[in-house]
């Protein structure tokens, strides 16, 4: 039989083993890459989309979203990093009557700061008047 199809795009962000790297960002900067669920079945879909709950990555995105035939919707996911090192956070994807559909993302990301300082042992100091 006929069971819905949803795909997510563009796929050439993602590895083979469902990875999707954001890179490596600046504590407190944001990066944002939009994604489309696209309805490429001959039926109506409904996809359950679930993020796993992070302070570092962001899905807005409805978590049940119905599409027609055809039908593409967009959103958003950005990696905003809070502190230093190594983020990741899971996002899942499923289409509701087709458990060939069953997609997990993994979203990693970098955050890294800049240390400055200033070395001012051979600065001349203005003369006192």
């Amino acid at each position: 039989g006929t069971v819905p199809s949803v795909s997510l795009q563009p796929s050439h962000l993602f590895t083979d083993g469902g990875r999707m790297d954001l890179g490596k960002l600046a504590v407190d900067m944001s990066h944002e890459v939009r994604l489309a669920l696209r309805n490429d079945g001959l039926l109506p879909a409904t996809v359950r989309v679930d993020m796993e709950p992070s302070v570092h990555f962001t899905a807005a995105c409805h978590p049940s979203i119905s599409l027609s035939r055809g039908e593409q919707r967009m959103f958003p996911v950005r990696f905003h990093p809070r502190s230093e090192g190594a983020k990741q956070a899971g996002l899942s994807i499923s289409t509701l009557h087709n458990s060939f559909e069953d997609v997990q993302i993994q979203l990693i990301g970098e955050g890294y700061s800049n240390e400055v300082s200033w070395d001012l042992a051979t600065a001349q100091r203005p003369a006192a008047a």
